[in-house]
């Protein structure tokens, strides 16, 4: 027993940030009435400060399904703040095809936040979507459309730049060398976060 309390103690001097994980659902940011489909913590707004992105799904009532990614910032106290709600950010359960639900991923790097969905049937298809901290606020900078057959393995990947309008290609069709081209579009003012939908097609 004593042995047992020795190395508790010192799995907790080393590992204080395991054993007190954040959680979400356990901290009051969460209403009852909402699922939480996934969650990040880091740094979006280059404070130093790890912030939270939240994706959430709202149940019940007679509305149809709700879906939209929070961000809440960290204050210096340590409690969050909710800077933005994005109610269009997500796709539905109904819009992944045969494959169901698309929502894959949500997740923070480098003052980025990332959004990854997927779906179809024998012809399947990947999103992520990268939304960079600029001016206050989250814009959509990047983009990665990936579309394969899941029976002879041809696979298609257009990688989009916003900020500097290019387009890679990678390609590999009937077993081929895969194959890698560029191309350009006309810039445009980036969209933000607010104001992304999800279920529009931002490929060029």
């Amino acid at each position: 027993m004593k042995r047992q309390m020795i190395i508790s103690i010192a799995l907790t001097l080393l590992f204080p940030t395991v054993l007190n994980a954040f959680d979400p659902e356990k901290s009051g940011l969460i209403s009852p009435d909402t699922r939480l489909l996934g969650w990040a913590e880091g740094d979006l707004n280059k404070d130093g400060r790890e912030d939270l992105a939240l994706a959430l799904e709202k149940f019940g009532g007679s509305e149809k399904e709700q879906r939209s990614v929070q961000i809440l910032l960290r204050n210096v106290d340590g409690t969050f703040s909710l800077k933005l709600e994005a109610r269009e950010a997500l796709l539905l359960s109904s819009e992944g095809g045969m494959m169901g639900e698309p929502f894959e991923s949500l997740t923070i790097k480098s003052n980025s936040l990332f959004l990854s969905f997927s779906g179809g049937s024998r012809e399947r298809w990947t999103e992520a979507f990268q939304f960079q901290f600029r001016n206050s606020g989250w814009f959509l900078i990047g983009l990665e459309i990936t579309v394969y057959d899941s029976l002879n393995l041809d696979y298609t990947k257009n990688s989009y730049n916003y900020l500097t309008g290019k387009i890679q290609k990678l390609e590999s069709l009937e077993e081929q060398p895969e194959k890698e081209t560029w191309s350009s579009f006309d810039k445009s003012a980036l969209i933000s976060l607010e104001n992304f939908r999800a279920s529009d097609d931002y490929s060029k």
